[in-house]
């Protein structure tokens, strides 16, 4: 077990608290144990946390057992600041430039490039994690290696973009024309967009043309159905029958 200073035991304890967080394995488990990583803290060490506030109770929930089981593993005192989505980025900027505040902060984007320097080197923990668990996404090290060495952060996780492109919205928004079938057309479609300079414009105000007439704007018929729907499946709840797809009429 190698000796380390504060500096060095927080590059580990930075991705543990990270990788305890979604429950990507034990980290503490024998298996793991075994592998040649393994870090050893200084005395009386404490460690405080930023990260953005809960969504559902569940998930900080969640997350204050994975930080009491480190606590009771390490000795170490852990401090969760819990704050708004958007209030985190600028005190991580703010924690970046004082070299005061947090050791650990929750982000999201691209805030760990935005001071890369102030950042710990994490790249021996994400080899070692990378390896122990098949890998990392290729989202994940094109934000946290950007040079393909060192690693500025340790990844939570990944989303990718094309789960959010619909047709049907796209439609409800009167740009049919937006409509890609395949991922050639789609990613030409986007450099068409990226570089044609008088195309994104026109879309635009063809858009703001529309927030008066489609679906898509038009809160309160979304609401009439939101409501129709929950009142379907309440009725059928009562009724004892089991879940099922069901349509909502447009004219609800």
């Amino acid at each position: 077990m190698t000796e380390l200073n504060r500096r060095r035991f927080l590059e580990g304890s930075a991705g543990i608290a990270a990788t305890a967080a979604i429950g990507t394995g034990a980290v503490w488990a024998p298996s793991v144990q075994a592998q040649t990583l393994a870090y050893k803290a200084e005395k009386d060490a404490k460690l405080r946390v930023l990260r953005w506030s809960r969504f559902v109770q569940g998930d900080i929930d969640a997350y204050m057992v994975n930080v009491k089981k480190f606590s009771d593993k390490t000795g170490i005192e852990v401090r969760v600041d819990n704050e708004g989505w958007e209030d985190v980025r600028p005190k991580a900027a703010v924690a970046a430039n004082t070299g005061a505040g947090p050791d650990i902060i929750l982000s999201t984007n691209d805030d760990a490039n935005l001071y890369p320097e102030k950042l710990l080197d994490v790249t021996d923990l994400c080899e070692y994690l990378g390896k122990k668990y098949g890998g990392w996404y290729p989202s994940c090290e094109a934000f946290l290696r950007p040079d393909g060495k060192k690693w500025l952060g340790v990844p939570l996780g990944s989303a990718g973009a094309m789960q959010v492109y619909r047709e049907s919205m796209l439609k409800a928004a009167g740009l049919p024309e937006l409509v890609t079938t395949s991922l050639d057309d789609y990613e030409a479609l986007a450099l068409k967009l990226a570089t044609d300079t008088a195309l994104l414009p026109s879309f635009r105000r063809k858009l703001a043309d529309h927030r008066s007439t489609c679906p898509l704007f038009d809160g309160d018929r979304f609401r009439r159905h939101v409501e129709a729907a929950y009142t379907t499946m309440w009725d059928r709840h009562r009724r004892g029958e089991s879940p099922r797809h069901f349509r909502v009429d447009p004219n609800a």
